[in-house]
């Protein structure tokens, strides 16, 4: 991964700094097989990766964010309107502004709302309790 990432480095890190969506591609492509000889998708590791060089710019994908995410669409809206694959990170980029709007989170806070995002997602997996956080329940119906 490193040599793929440094084989386009000035490149890489102009896309990094305009905020181009295009960094995430990619970083996800890296041509690395799995055992079956298909190429491995580093998505979610792409969306880290950028937001760490340039978190105003950049959301994280994680698989607890998008529980999050689908969760808050169907409380907000009192159905599901967010549809579809969160893998084209355009539209995911698109969908996380939506919820930080919804959510009242400041402007270009991903830091913020990834974080609070992660823990949510979480919380409504199972995975995690609130009150392991020393958190209450969340809202009835989220």
């Amino acid at each position: 991964m490193g040599a793929h990432i440094a084989k386009r480095g000035a490149e890489l890190d102009k896309m990094l700094k305009d905020g181009s969506s295009g960094a995430v591609d990619y970083v996800r492509r890296a041509g690395i097989r799995n055992r079956r000889q298909k190429d491995i998708d580093f998505y979610s590791f792409a969306t880290k990766y950028c937001h760490w060089h340039q978190p105003t710019s950049f959301p994280m994908f994680d698989s607890y964010v998008v529980i999050a995410v689908r969760r808050i669409d169907r409380f907000v809206c009192g159905q599901r309107t967010i549809r579809g694959d969160l893998r084209g990170y355009p539209m995911f980029v698109q969908v996380i502004d939506q919820v930080m709007d919804w959510t009242k989170w400041a402007a270009k806070a991903y830091k913020t709302a990834d974080q609070g995002l992660w823990i949510l997602g979480q919380i409504l997996d199972g995975t995690l309790e609130p009150r392991d956080l020393g958190l209450e329940q969340p809202p009835k119906g989220l």
